[in-house]
C-alpha cells in the first residue's frame, strides 16, 4: 500500500472561503486554523472541542494528533500540530 499525500482544497458553497487540507494515507488532516476558518468559528472554539474530544476519550491523541514539520511564508520551519479528528476514511 503506497502512503500517498494530497492537497484537498475546499470551497465553500459562496465561494467565500477556501480551505486546502492535508490528505495522506486515507485520512485528512487539519491544523486549528483550517477547520475554523472552514466552519466560521474561532481557534479556540476548535481548540475547545478538540480538547474535550480526546479528554473524553471519544478519540485517541496517538492515532488523531500528528506534528509536522511546515515551512512558512517567511521561509522559517516550524513545527504544527495537525488532527484528523474525522472517523471517516477519503478515497484520494
Amino acid at each position: 500500500m503506497s502512503k500517498e499525500q494530497n492537497i484537498i482544497i475546499y470551497n465553500t458553497s459562496g465561494g467565500k472561503t477556501s480551505v486546502s487540507l492535508f490528505a495522506k494515507d486515507g485520512n485528512v488532516w487539519m491544523n486549528q486554523n483550517q477547520p475554523a476558518e472552514l466552519f466560521d468559528i474561532s481557534k479556540p472554539n476548535i481548540s475547545m472541542h478538540t480538547s474535550n474530544i480526546l479528554k473524553e476519550g471519544e478519540l485517541n491523541s496517538n492515532s488523531v494528533v500528528k506534528d509536522y514539520l511546515t515551512t512558512a511564508s517567511d521561509g522559517k520551519k516550524y513545527n504544527v500540530t495537525f488532527y484528523s479528528l474525522v472517523r471517516k476514511q477519503v478515497d484520494i
